[in-house]
């Protein structure tokens, strides 16, 4: 005589959202991050720039396009010259600020610590 067993698996572990809920969770993470890199590119041109004009300020934005996010200066013609790459800064005494280049070392670094609550939260959920 033999007794049946029963296995049950249930829970967010074995729905079919775990893959939406990853997706979600990526997805987050990297608005979060291209946020915080549009808002440190901006910070640091209030600090940086020599004349102070807003104009170039208010065009960096952070905005989804597909597959993610991108930061951007909302094609500011005079944009690679601030940042020192453009055909002028050869020529010119002033070789840019390289504020972007260098917000992208300081967003890198913090990448893992502002994804860390966000993927906490998505185990969280998972529980």
């Amino acid at each position: 005589m033999s007794d049946g067993v029963s296995v049950t698996r249930s829970g967010a572990y074995f729905s079919t959202d775990v893959e939406s809920g990853m997706t979600r969770t990526a997805e987050e993470w990297t608005e979060s991050l291209a946020k915080l890199g549009a808002a440190d590119i901006r910070a640091t041109q209030n600090t940086t720039f020599r004349t102070q004009t807003p104009y170039a300020r208010l065009q960096t934005e952070a905005v989804p396009e597909a597959p993610g996010w991108k930061i951007w200066d909302k094609g500011l013609v005079y944009g690679p010259w601030l940042e020192g790459t453009g055909s002028r800064n050869k020529t010119s005494r002033f070789k840019g600020y390289r504020i972007w280049r260098s917000a992208v070392s300081r967003i890198n670094a913090r990448a893992v610590s502002i994804g860390q609550p966000i993927i906490a939260r998505w185990l969280g959920r998972m529980n």
